[in-house]
């Protein structure tokens, strides 16, 4: 790596005819093909932890640029754990083949430094006992400008007949990503941009140690970003209750026959929880009014279930509010659900028909939202089946209750009505006794006439009241002198008329 500015220039006719009839008696030698694969992996929650706890920076200086043709000369491997380098492995390689001029001039390696060197048949053994399991890509490679190093390593290790099978992650382009203004983003700029000392640039060994570390740096802000998208995921997450429908939405669609892998599940910010295959084909919601779906009037037609009609932002008058007792319930729905569905469906492959950047850029798009396998759907049904039994339970126990206190309600009334019957005997004499005080509370009162001869004497203005059905306001007020009848006699209060005389 690092020499393709050079190597782009012409090399001198020599070292091309030498390098073809090197090339030629190394094909000949070819036995059989290896089935060798190597694929750049998509940076997640998942993949960053398995790269924090270890990984393989790798490096390779070629004879040239095509893969086909040129041959490694010199490979190094380092082991990272924890974000520490603990084992290298390098060495030079003979490929049998011519060293050209220009790649001398970048990476210092010479056709008699690798006229020494071990083989292919003696290092790629030893390299495979190295990756261990990376060949089976259980722990992830990096290197810079990964496609190039990976190409080769593919392209030797098929002629070697060898099967592996690897994953990686390029430091170039995560580096172009996560570290901002840079000029550009070769290997010798980012070490300075980081502070990082190559001492031996371009040599395989130095290059991918270097490589490791600058992973490393990137890492670090992954982990930021990647704590973000948690709090994020966690907000638009659907609950359990909520993921319990999800699960029936998916049966219906996977029990039609149809590709379920594209769905995803997300609550956005109104709290509705939106179905989606790369865009939204149907939206519901738990409220404290219930749970409903909403879709258009012309497919709620007929339904056996409580409608009522939605909210302009819910898409207004052509839409309603279909409410559900339990996931169950969509079962009448099916038919609508599907053909949303397969609409939805048409139109993310049409999205997807513009090649590999749309279909990467339509899996970054539903990374974030929440995923339910085909396995986890019976457990979701079989809890959305406990829920309602539950939920049955506290009804009834919510009615026993409300009952139970009704009976203690009346159960205390009726006690407390015995309770005063059977006290009543006992305190006749003083029942009669108060009533004997009570009607000495108020004041005496004395009817006259116009001369001051006495009428009538009441114990009580109410007394006098209810005898001769004049209103005891005005009574009290003729006693008190503020008028002079009432009822057309004079009313004087019997205390005053005894103070006096």
């Amino acid at each position: 790596m690092g020499f393709f500015d050079i190597f782009k220039k012409k090399r001198k006719k020599s070292d091309v005819k030498l390098q073809n009839l090197s090339i030629q008696n190394v094909e000949d030698q070819v036995v059989h093909q290896g089935n060798v694969s190597a694929d750049v992996i998509n940076i997640n929650s998942k993949t960053i932890e398995m790269l924090h706890r270890s990984f393989i920076a790798f490096d390779v200086e070629t004879t040239g640029l095509n893969s086909e043709y040129d041959r490694i000369i010199e490979l190094g491997a380092v082991r990272f754990i924890d974000g520490q380098p603990t084992e290298e492995f390098s060495t030079l390689v003979n490929p049998q083949i011519n060293v050209p001029s220009a790649a001398t001039k970048v990476n210092h390696i010479t056709n008699q430094m690798i006229s020494t060197a071990p083989k292919e048949n003696e290092v790629y053994p030893k390299l495979l006992d190295f990756l261990g399991e990376a060949s089976q890509k259980k722990i992830i490679m990096c290197a810079h400008n990964a496609s190039f190093d990976f190409r080769f390593l593919i392209s030797t290790l098929k002629r070697m007949g060898v099967d592996a099978s690897f994953d990686y992650v390029d430091t170039l382009s995560l580096s172009r990503k996560h570290i901002k203004g840079l000029t550009n983003y070769k290997q010798g700029t980012i070490e300075k941009h980081l502070g990082l000392a190559n001492d031996n640039a371009h040599r395989a060994l130095s290059d991918a140690k270097i490589c490791g570390k600058i992973l490393c740096n990137i890492l670090f802000k992954l982990d930021e970003e990647i704590n973000e998208q948690r709090k994020n995921m966690e907000k638009i997450k659907p609950s359990e209750e909520e993921l319990e429908i999800c699960g029936y939405i998916q049966k219906i669609i996977r029990d039609n026959g149809e590709d379920v892998s594209w769905i995803r599940y997300r609550k956005n910010s109104g709290n509705y929880i939106d179905v989606s295959c790369l865009y939204s084909f149907l939206k519901f919601k738990i409220a404290k009014k219930g749970k409903y779906i909403i879709i258009d009037k012309k497919s709620a037609n007929g339904l056996e279930l409580s409608q009522e009609p939605c909210t302009k932002s819910e898409g207004g008058s052509d839409f309603v509010r279909v409410f559900l007792e339990s996931p169950f319930d969509l079962n009448i729905l099916s038919s609508f659900i599907v053909s949303s569905f397969k609409e939805c469906y048409k139109a993310m492959n049409y999205y997807l028909d513009n090649g590999e950047r749309a279909k990467k850029s339509a899996e970054e798009c539903i990374a974030m939202l929440t995923k339910i396998e085909n396995s986890e759907i019976e457990g979701l049904l079989s809890s959305a089946e406990q829920r309602i039994k539950n939920n049955i339970a506290i009804e009834q126990e919510k009615k026993r209750v409300i009952e139970e206190k009704q009976r203690e309600k009346e159960e205390k009334k009726k006690n407390k009505v015995l309770a005063k019957q059977k006290k009543m005997p006992e305190n006749t004499n003083n029942n009669e006794s108060m009533c004997s005080n009570r009607k000495r509370v108020g004041r005496g009162i004395i009817q006259l006439n116009d001369d001051g001869t006495i009428i009538q004497e009441y114990e009580t203005v109410a007394s006098a009241v209810r005898e001769t059905g004049v209103n005891s306001k005005s009574i009290r007020d003729a006693a008190k002198g503020m008028q002079k009848h009432a009822g057309g006699f004079c009313w004087r209060y019997k205390d005053e008329v005894l103070k006096n005389e």
